[in-house]
């Protein structure tokens, strides 16, 4: 029911409420070292998922600013596996049992509070 409440998603990057055009657009970043994201993530006592996710909410923020949005917040779309991890490999099967789960995310500027945000609403 939490999903039906929220108003339609529209900023920046989805500029319709159900509309997705197809076009694709990509960017190229810089190589970061798991090795290093493992230890980051280590001294902030966090999961590399909460890690990401702040890194994320960060980001969105300064591109937000940069085309002038004042959305706080954002849809996303997570993938969740409904399949049991089997014990040994001859349990192991094939198929798609997942479904996406809507996660809000609030956008937010500063590291440390975006991480602390995101600590709250996973736990």
């Amino acid at each position: 029911m939490h999903y039906w409440k929220k108003p339609d998603d529209v900023n920046v990057i989805k500029k319709h409420s159900r509309y997705i055009s197809g076009k694709l657009s990509s960017s190229t970043s810089i190589v970061i070292s798991v090795k290093k994201i493992k230890e980051l993530s280590k001294k902030s006592s966090c999961t590399i998922n909460d890690l990401t996710l702040a890194l994320i909410s960060n980001v969105l923020k300064e591109y937000f600013d940069l085309k002038k949005e004042k959305s706080t917040e954002i849809a996303l779309t997570i993938p969740f596996s409904f399949k049991t991890i089997p014990q040994k490999f001859e349990d192991y099967e094939y198929g798609n049992q997942f479904t996406s789960l809507t996660l809000y995310m609030k956008i937010i500027g500063d590291f440390k509070e975006a991480l602390s945000e995101i600590k709250k609403s996973v736990n």
